[in-house]
């Protein structure tokens, strides 16, 4: 007798979750769970996330902190088996370093051409509302009310290896908007993520596809990242300092222990890299060049952005992980061709030098951090696209902060504070603040309680008051499947 599509639909959905013969693993170096003390920490910028660990803890949420019980000797087999090649040299396991495809847990994997396949799904889902308040001057006629809204955010993908040196990410994100979409077509916006194929040999890696470059992304607090870092008050800094996620080719090899270098290279429209947003500067009609290319993505019938407009970006980077403490240094070079049919105009070029550090205190449960860019760059002539005036684009982004886990694996708070200062030529200096403090609680394994508050404040010269506004989080987190800290970065 035939069976159900219902029964047929069911069986589909537990394989994929559940794979036969693949080991399930609770944590991974694209989406890592935070380390237990004393458990190896990744190199990733963006230090531990509030989430299970990489061994579950069965005791009552209200006992997690006390000393960890005593992990069965195969727990131990498995997750030394599910850490990166590199954690063996390198103090790596927390963290979450986006261009970083763990390898899943060995030992039960399908043999393939007398090499281990392994296949893992991860899933992240955050729900909750959020309050904005606004506040400007009285001067400024801005009559947008106050708002409450309930959020809906998904991340999810597979995971995979064979043998020692292939692995590879492949991840989306459905997500619903600031102010949300239609529920009856069940319209979200799905967005791309890491989509990389990773070949490691010897100290050396090389990604390509859509990576992510970690020396790109700042140090920042895991406690505020409860919207997975897609709202403004997160985001924008990030991208003004220049996070680079797109199609490109990153290359890194281990020089001595903890130490790494490397070069990113992209290339292509300027829309397919995240790297150019901070490329500043007018572009009449626009406020900024990015936004010329971005703007005919709506208007293409399929979809595509101009296609006119093209951009190289080399970014050398060096990194450095320690027991107690991590840093990093990148220069990001930029060549911006306006008009790919006509050798006569001429291009943007300018480059961004970034650097960043963490301190990693009491076994790793205090991490203050900093970070500082600068961006500079040409701008074109407001009467001619093709030529380019005398003016530079010049902005600085400056920032830092600190996490705390006051009780590992279970609560820990941490906040943070951006400045970002643009200006074109002699005209004027605009300034923004960003200011974010959260806490994080699981009651549950693999579930989170996250509130937050988040500000922000735009300033003209020296007069403020621009835009002012204040905004209340409080959602849940869940995490399935596999190592489902994706709702760790941007």
């Amino acid at each position: 007798m035939r069976a159900p599509s219902t029964t047929l639909a069911g069986l589909a959905l537990a394989l994929w979750i559940f794979p036969s013969g693949g080991a399930a693993q609770d944590a991974s170096a694209d989406h890592p769970a935070p380390a237990a003390p004393g458990v190896a920490s990744s190199n990733i910028p963006e230090d531990a996330t509030p989430g299970p660990s990489s061994t579950r803890d069965e005791r009552p949420w209200y006992l997690r902190h006390a000393e960890p019980e005593a992990a069965p000797a195969e727990a131990a087999d498995v997750a030394d088996a599910a850490a990166p090649a590199e954690a063996e040299d390198a103090d790596e396991a927390d963290g979450d370093d986006p261009a970083e495809p763990e390898t899943p847990a060995s030992g039960g994997g399908l043999q393939v051409l007398g090499e281990e396949l392994n296949v893992a799904p991860f899933a992240t889902i955050v729900g909750g509302a959020y309050g904005q308040f606004i506040n400007n001057r009285s001067d400024i006629p801005d009559e947008r009310e106050d708002r409450f809204t309930t959020v809906a955010l998904t991340r999810l993908g597979l995971r995979a290896s064979w043998g020692r040196h292939i692995s590879l990410v492949s991840e989306i994100e459905l997500n619903s908007g600031p102010y949300g979409t239609s529920v009856w077509e069940g319209q979200a916006a799905i967005q791309v993520r890491n989509q990389l194929l990773r070949v490691s040999w010897e100290g050396l890696e090389v990604d390509v596809g859509r990576i992510t470059d970690p020396a790109s992304l700042d140090f920042f607090s895991v406690y505020v990242a409860n919207m997975l870092l897609t709202d403004d008050l997160t985001r924008y800094p990030l991208l003004l300092s220049g996070f680079n996620r797109g199609n490109g080719i990153l290359a890194r090899y281990q020089l001595i222990e903890g130490l790494r270098v490397g070069v990113t290279v992209n290339a292509g429209n300027p829309t397919s890299t995240t790297g150019t947003v901070m490329i500043g500067g007018t572009f009449p009609p626009f406020a900024r060049f990015y936004e010329v290319p971005w703007s005919n993505v709506g208007r293409d019938a399929r979809g595509f952005p101009t296609s006119s407009f093209h951009v190289v970006m080399v970014s050398p980077s060096v990194t450095f992980e320690h027991e107690y403490i991590r840093a990093q240094a990148e220069f990001q070079y930029f060549d911006a061709n306006t008009n790919t049919g006509s050798e006569a105009d001429q291009h943007i070029d300018g480059y961004n030098l970034r650097v960043g550090a963490q301190l990693r205190l009491w076994d790793d449960r205090i991490r203050p951090f900093g970070n500082f860019s600068r961006v500079q760059n040409d701008v074109v002539d407001p009467t001619d696209l093709a030529t380019l005036s005398n003016d530079q684009y010049e902005a600085f982004t400056a920032g830092g902060g600190v996490d705390v886990d006051i009780l590992p694996n279970t609560f820990g708070v941490g906040g943070q504070f951006v400045w970002v200062r643009e200006q074109q030529g002699d005209d004027t200096i605009f300034t923004r603040y960003f200011v974010n403090a959260g806490a994080s609680l699981s009651f549950l394994d693999g579930v989170w309680v996250d509130a937050r508050y988040g500000w922000n404040l735009t300033c003209e010269e020296h007069l403020c008051g621009q835009n002012e506004e204040h905004r209340v989080y409080l959602t849940l987190r869940g995490i399935l499947g596999t190592a489902g800290q994706s709702a760790r970065r941007p």
